[in-house]
């Protein structure tokens, strides 16, 4: 599962399209997928992918965001 959340607190939530490359074990991207968030805060299930060892959001920049991550990190 990946766990998004948006932070900010002056704005309302943006609905975004934002990709996401998952990174196999060999360090190479496996997978892309575009989620679309709709609320402040989401879950989503990555499937067709067997094994992965991290994601990167917006692998090529389209989004001015900041990231947090919590206990996993890419």
């Amino acid at each position: 599962h990946l766990n998004l959340k948006q932070v900010q607190t002056e704005q309302p939530v943006f609905q975004i399209k934002i990709d996401v490359a998952v990174i196999g074990p060999d360090g190479q991207e496996s997978n892309r997928v575009t989620m679309r968030m709709t609320s402040r805060e989401q879950s989503f299930l990555i499937e067709g992918v067997p094994s992965a060892t991290r994601v990167v959001l917006d692998p090529d920049t389209w989004l001015l965001f900041e990231n947090q991550f919590g206990s996993e990190s890419k």
